[in-house]
């Protein structure tokens, strides 16, 4: 059995740098998914953190940054100019995921990023 699995390379597209932002949706888990991934990009003078947050509830939400302890961030900086992340599994288990960037002082540039959902 194959499974279709899309890319969408324009889930942020050219997004500034040097401000803060969350991602464009709340990822709705309540449908179960063996993999998420994101594949960031940026210009060298982009630098700054993303970190992911999980909530089970929803109508309001309840984000925490650790499920089973395990934190999911990635440091932006001028070594590199790309990187993939894939949620670790228990963080698929949770009901809503979303990212938040926060800039460093001084960072300038733009990010995009693309994601690849894998269903069960």
């Amino acid at each position: 059995m194959s499974t279709f699995a899309p890319i969408n390379k324009n889930y942020i597209v050219d997004q500034d740098g040097s401000v803060p932002f969350t991602s464009p949706h709340v990822i709705n888990l309540t449908s179960p998914n063996a993999s998420i991934n994101w594949q960031f990009k940026w210009d060298s003078g982009v630098s700054g953190k993303i970190t992911w947050f999980a909530s089970i509830f929803s109508e309001p939400f309840v984000w925490e940054n650790l499920i089973s302890c395990e934190a999911v961030e990635l440091t932006i900086d001028s070594s590199a100019e790309s990187s993939i992340i894939s949620l670790p599994e228990n963080w698929l288990t949770v009901g809503f995921i979303k990212f938040e960037f926060v800039p460093l002082a001084g960072s300038s540039g733009l990010i995009s990023a693309a994601i690849r959902s894998v269903p069960v």
